[in-house]
């Protein structure tokens, strides 16, 4: 069987470690060529609003960055929360959206940016979804926009933020099932491999490696992990 294009859209920076949403004006600096950003923050839960408060706003307060702030609360996300952010961004002129939370916070970002032709940057809280970096939104999300009818084309977040001191308090459940996804990458390979060679389904040996590598790497550290250290996030 002859070998195939192979396409994948990752984002362009990648910083993770303690403290690492202090570098948030350093990549805002090397992705966008604007003097003046205007930056659209997005929060869920008050957990999330308390370290938006806490760690995110006087980082970008300190380098005088505008920002809008958007609580979306506990509710899952709907069509009618993103036509509430596609207003919101374009009613204050945003250019970038900023997702602090988990999957929910991020999908919502993702897409809402995706839409408005903007950048995205996420900022997890917590590993407990493999979405944080992808250019793919939740199955419940597609569903909503499925039943709009409304047709999109998802992009990749520019950046991905991961603070360890951050997600290293998230709570125990949603780091365990973090790690549940990832180690369900070794089924989901030999599940792409079998279809590959029994259907000719396109299958990318990169993409199968790094999330193999992931699913490895939970391996080596699941001691680590399980005592809660920040190492092992």
């Amino acid at each position: 069987m002859s070998k195939g294009l192979e396409a994948m859209e990752i984002p362009r920076h990648v910083i993770f470690g303690p403290n690492a949403v202090e570098k948030i004006p350093d990549i805002l600096k090397a992705i966008s060529s604007r003097k003046k950003n205007k930056i659209l923050v997005l929060s869920g839960t008050t957990i999330t609003n308390h370290i938006v408060e806490e760690k995110i706003l006087p980082v970008l307060d300190n380098s005088r960055i505008a920002v809008v702030r958007y609580m979306i609360g506990e509710k899952p996300i709907t069509y009618k929360t993103i036509l509430n952010l596609l207003s919101v961004i374009r009613e204050n002129k945003i250019n970038l959206v900023l997702g602090v939370g988990g999957g929910r916070i991020i999908d919502a970002g993702k897409l809402s940016a995706s839409l408005s032709s903007i950048n995205f940057i996420s900022i997890p809280t917590n590993p407990s979804n493999d979405g944080i970096a992808s250019p793919a939104v939740s199955y419940l999300l597609r569903q909503e926009m499925k039943k709009a009818k409304r047709k999109y084309s998802l992009h990749a977040p520019i950046a991905v933020i991961a603070d360890t001191k951050i997600i290293s308090q998230a709570p125990p459940i949603a780091i365990a099932s973090g790690c549940g996804d990832m180690l369900a990458k070794f089924v989901a390979i030999r599940d792409w491999q079998l279809a590959y060679r029994l259907k000719g389904e396109d299958y990318s040996e990169y993409a199968a490696s790094m999330a193999l590598m992931s699913a490895k790497l939970v391996l080596e550290k699941v001691s680590i992990i399980k005592q809660g250290f920040e190492e092992g996030i």
